[in-house]
């Protein structure tokens, strides 16, 4: 089920039967059932124990959104500079070295286990 961030949250009490069921039975398979306001007004927030109360929108948290970077590293031979550009556009000459550098997002914050780094 869950529902898109950007969508405007719906409380417990407009829910339909249908999205009630699919909340409790994902509640008992052990889901992450997140609440909006609770706490900390406009944030979902998946701390929180579900009271099920009529006037708090629930869902169940969705999966993170991943993304892949990919990026030039290039470092003089001196070490004083070190360009991190998404193109191959530029040329150091010979007195730097090259780096490819990929590493993952999950949503917006990059994952350090996923850090990549080759030389090009």
């Amino acid at each position: 089920m869950g529902y898109n961030v950007k969508q405007e949250p719906k409380l417990w009490g407009d829910m339909t039967p249908e999205e009630k069921g699919a909340l409790l039975l994902a509640y008992h398979e052990i889901e992450v059932i997140e609440a909006f306001g609770v706490k900390v007004p406009d944030e979902w927030r998946r701390d929180v124990y579900p009271t099920w109360e009529a006037y708090v929108a629930y869902r169940i948290k969705p999966e993170p959104k991943r993304k892949t970077v990919t990026a030039k590293l290039c470092i003089d031979s001196y070490g004083t500079s070190l360009h991190m550009r998404p193109d191959y556009g530029d040329n150091y000459g010979d007195h730097a070295f090259y780096f490819t550098l990929t590493f993952d997002t999950i949503d917006g914050k990059p994952d350090p286990s996923s850090i990549k780094i080759e030389e090009v």
